[in-house]
């Protein structure tokens, strides 16, 4: 005599149905590609193979793809911020290979210089504020252009000014970084 289980024996209701719910999966479909973001936007291809490895070789066992996708994010996770320091190892080298270990005393150093050029006021703004104008009838098209181009050159000799100011501060910039 062989006695039958009944189907649902040994397995609970609430986890099968949350298993097989099509919003728990877009959820879970959301949440691993905001992983993906993340492990990407931190520059962690590691993550991004072992995320996509895990998913492969789950898939060949489970076809429920919020098993899938949950043991994938699970993992990638373990493994990025666990066995990889979350990605601050790549990031600390990166600064380091490009020369700005040393950052923090450049930026100690021009602080007030910086924060002087920023803070004194400009003798006059670079535009004046428009104003509508209509032609005089006086004038001709040619008197016109010239102010036109008489402005410019005005506004130009502005900015020249303006730069001059800001070149010992680009001078002492490339001195420091040579």
């Amino acid at each position: 005599m062989v006695f039958k289980l009944p189907s649902s024996a040994g397995r609970s209701r609430v986890g099968t149905s949350l298993l097989h719910n099509r919003w728990i999966l877009y959820f879970v479909f959301a949440l691993a590609l905001a992983c993906l973001f993340f492990f990407s936007a931190t520059g962690s291809l590691f993550s991004l193979i072992v995320f996509a490895l895990v998913g492969f070789i789950t898939f060949f066992f489970n076809k429920n793809m919020t098993v899938v996708l949950m043991t994938a994010i699970s993992t990638t996770a373990i493994v990025h911020f666990l066995f990889l320091g979350g990605g601050r190892n790549d990031i600390t080298a990166y600064l380091k290979q490009e020369g700005f270990e040393d950052s923090a005393e450049a930026e100690a150093e021009a602080a007030p210089e910086v924060e002087e050029a920023m803070t004194r006021p400009t003798k006059k703004p670079l535009r004046k504020p428009t104003t509508p104008t209509t032609p005089k009838p006086t004038e001709s098209p040619e008197e016109e252009d010239i102010d036109k181009e008489l402005e410019k050159l005005r506004l130009q000799k502005e900015v020249l000014d303006k730069l001059k100011n800001l070149e010992p501060f680009l001078n002492k910039m490339g001195a420091s970084a040579a």
